[in-house]
């Protein structure tokens, strides 16, 4: 069984409203924000600074799992957008759903060192770390 959540990925359509529903409303912590300038890539716990386009709006929780909001996603489970990543217990858990996934001819990447990964019957990604 999985420990916890590492983390899921979700569009976001409307970055001010959802760092207010999120922060104000349900008074979840909010673990940072990215964005771009044209500089580069700009990551704060705080408001971003003029000139930054906000990309993603981060979430966390108490075991330090937390959910991500990307800018412009739509939802497509065709691609890698949006996952849900969870942390496995133990190392043996890893290789007993690795061997399940072999059994059942599931295809997935192993990452090796970051994650394992592969699709659910819906095309929805999932990461395991």
């Amino acid at each position: 069984m999985p420990e916890r959540f590492h983390h899921v990925d979700l569009p976001l359509v409307d970055f001010a409203a959802t760092l207010d529903f999120y922060t104000r409303i349900l008074g979840w912590k909010l673990r940072g924000v990215s964005g771009m300038s044209d500089e580069g890539w700009v990551e704060t716990k705080g408001p971003l600074p003029d000139g930054v386009r906000p990309r993603v709006l981060t979430i966390e929780f108490d075991d330090k799992s937390y959910l991500a909001f990307v800018v412009g996603k739509k939802p497509d489970y065709s691609g890698d957008e949006p996952h849900i990543a969870v942390r496995m217990r133990h190392s043996k858990e890893r290789r007993d759903l690795v061997q399940r996934l072999k059994d059942s001819h599931i295809e997935y990447e192993d990452n090796v060192g970051e994650n394992l990964a592969f699709y659910d019957p819906n095309g929805l990604r999932i990461e395991i770390y």
